[in-house]
């Protein structure tokens, strides 16, 4: 069971926001502790939701791998089965590849895409190149970040993380994207060594009605190192043509949800705005 905690919202009473669900999705070996900085920034805008896939975190693993397809289906349900019906979809890394899946088969779910440090790079895709750019990588990010990456990657253990790194490796994303109706934002940070300038303007000139935002000084994990920025990116996106509201004080809190079925940890950050 995750920790709970609850604190003031410092939302300013007069600022518009707008009315939206944001549901956040991991990379490889990774949990949704490492989303925590941004997720704090953007339930101040909208309920907030980050999920532990199955393997990943607290969860169970399961016996064979899961195909980005199967997540992507075992999170449309999953949000079905807490009563979220519309969505604002972030991936991060090899986490983009189950939010696209999500996308393309639930365009009445997911509102908008946003694909942060997209992997994997069409000509990066094997392991061995992905280790390199990920040990260089690590050198960029916050100490704090690559302790929370070390106990991750530790409790995913080596059998689940290399059947899943297999899964990913053979995922063709510039195949996939096109298919996706939804507005999508693909974002990296100017020094994301797994995610470069080419790849991410080729997948956002792919997408039907993609854009890429780029935020200078940041390396793979941008939405660790500059939430602030990466959610005013969001934000501005995801707020676009939509009606906006005034927000009211209230209190925000960090509580676990269990949901239906084994496998799967979600922690939910309600918004503070009724």
């Amino acid at each position: 069971m995750m920790h709970t905690r609850a604190r003031e919202s410092d939302a300013d009473p007069g600022k518009p926001v707008s009315q939206r669900v944001f549901v956040l999705i991991h990379g490889i070996g990774m949990s949704h502790r490492y989303f925590k900085r941004l997720a704090s920034v953007l339930a101040d805008h909208g309920d907030t939701y980050l999920i532990d896939l199955p393997g990943y975190g607290w969860t169970a693993t399961p016996a064979e791998e899961m195909s980005n397809s199967a997540n992507g289906d075992l999170i449309g349900a999953l949000l079905d089965d807490i009563g979220v019906n519309s969505c604002t979809v972030v991936g991060h890394s090899m986490g983009v590849q189950s939010a696209t899946e999500l996308a393309i088969t639930r365009p009445d779910l997911v509102t908008e895409l946003v694909l942060i440090g997209a992997a994997v790079d069409v000509k990066r895709r094997t392991a061995l190149q992905q280790a390199l750019r990920l040990g260089v990588n690590s050198t960029l990010e916050k100490p704090p970040l690559n302790a929370v990456q070390f106990l991750d990657v530790l409790r995913c253990g080596p059998r689940w993380y290399f059947a899943e790194l297999a899964v990913a490796l053979a995922y063709r994303l510039e195949e996939r994207l096109p298919m996706v109706e939804q507005k999508v934002l693909i974002m990296r940070g100017t020094r994301d060594l797994i995610a470069g300038t080419h790849w991410s303007r080729t997948l956002a000139d792919t997408a039907q009605h993609g854009e890429l935002l780029e935020i200078p000084g940041n390396p793979h994990s941008v939405h660790h190192s500059d939430p602030a920025t990466v959610a005013a990116g969001i934000l501005a996106f995801t707020n676009r043509d939509q009606p906006a509201r005034t927000a009211e004080q209230g209190v925000r809190i960090d509580e676990p949800i269990t949901p239906r079925g084994p496998g799967w940890q979600v922690m939910r950050t309600p918004s503070p705005h009724v």
